[in-house]
């Protein structure tokens, strides 16, 4: 458990749709989110809402822990999120592979979740 840098940690339930999953989490003001799939190929993941209401600062790691075939992709800005301070924001669409992670931070100035490092 990486408590010493987190101060929650999720597993939600694996992901069973392919495109345009929008995240509602419990995050903690430090969060690492455990994704697991069994699709196969990417699933896309459009946007990430804290369940009591994002909060600037906020740090959230993503690590992909399913099969070597599943693909995490976080789009940047999609247009299909209706909710703007939802949505992701890099300069293109991050994908992580199994045992990689991205990272991201809202931001309360630009509204957004910006991606800060994938690993």
């Amino acid at each position: 458990m990486a408590r010493f840098l987190f101060d929650t940690t999720l597993t939600p339930a694996p992901l069973t749709v392919a495109a345009n999953n929008q995240l509602v989490l419990a995050l903690g003001a430090t969060t690492i989110v455990y994704l697991t799939s069994s699709l196969g190929g990417t699933v896309s993941i459009i946007s990430l809402t804290a369940a009591t209401g994002n909060v600037d600062g906020m740090v959230v790691c993503f690590s992909n822990i399913s099969p070597a075939s599943q693909i995490f992709g976080f789009d940047n800005e999609s247009p299909t999120e209706p909710v703007l301070t939802a949505r992701f924001r890099s300069n293109a669409t991050i994908s992580i592979v199994q045992y990689g992670a991205v990272w991201y931070r809202w931001s309360a100035a630009s509204q957004r979740w910006q991606a800060m490092s994938k690993v």
